[in-house]
């Protein structure tokens, strides 16, 4: 596949999210003999956010200190090759999200549909492994997370996930370094908050406290265009009260 059907594909799978997403309601509502969800140019995304302090403000990222809070989470397939990786990554990425609608507009236990809220948390963890030839490889993990609704209590007062696909636990109470960008989150443009926001952190003397992983955290319905999403790029970092500045 070419760069130019690659874009191609990937723009038409991020513009028909929306589409996706009132399917996967609808959908939900029907297992449930439940009357559809109204009609709407896009889904409805809930303005709650799970809160932080700010530790810090710095030319390039900002610190934050995150208060706890719950996700529902899966696991995203394998992206695929490098050649193929945006469009890998797409399709992985829409698998990720329907699996998560499913769950919190009520195909979990309890059959009770949740608020969606902000941001969908995209958990990326590289590790080496050594191929057939001795040589090392790059693996990843990635694992997609809604954060679930404060109303809705900590992991025991949620609702259980109806199979192995998604899982719930406890999420915060950690320090992140986080950048904040405009445009689509492809993985070209997170390869390059992440390598700005560390030579960032290296200048400022700050720690990872984590260097194998990195969040992407999405705030808007899919349906927003590029110049008005709010994205941010995040590592979790060791944080002093009087961090040593080089």
């Amino acid at each position: 596949m070419n760069g130019s059907a690659r874009a191609t594909l990937t723009t038409s799978l991020l513009r028909r999210s929306p589409e996706l997403l009132r399917d996967v309601q609808a959908a939900a509502c029907a297992a449930l003999g439940a009357p559809p969800p109204a009609s709407s140019s896009s889904p409805s995304f809930h303005a709650g956010t799970p809160a932080y302090e700010v530790l810090a403000s710095r030319s390039g990222f900002e610190v934050r200190r995150y208060a706890p809070f719950t996700t529902a989470s899966t696991v995203m397939p394998d992206a695929g090759g490098a050649a193929d990786g945006e469009v890998a990554s797409a399709l992985a990425s829409g698998g990720g999200f329907n699996t998560l609608a499913r769950y919190l507009f009520g195909g979990n236990a309890a059959g009770q549909s949740m608020a969606m809220t902000t941001p969908v948390i995209t958990t990326t963890t590289s590790s080496s492994a050594v191929t057939g030839g001795g040589g090392d490889t790059a693996q990843m993990r990635r694992e997609m997370a809604f954060v679930l609704p404060a109303s809705v209590g900590g992991v025991d007062a949620a609702p259980a996930p109806r199979g192995p696909g998604v899982t719930l636990a406890p999420a915060g109470d950690a320090v992140l370094a986080v950048v904040t960008f405009a445009g689509w989150a492809t993985e070209g443009e997170v390869r390059r908050q992440k390598s700005a926001l560390l030579s960032a952190l290296a200048l400022d003397g700050v720690a990872l406290a984590q260097a194998d992983e990195h969040l992407v955290m999405q705030y808007d319905p899919p349906g927003t265009p590029p110049l008005s999403r709010r994205n941010e790029l995040a590592v979790r970092v060791v944080w002093e009260d009087s961090p040593v500045v080089v």
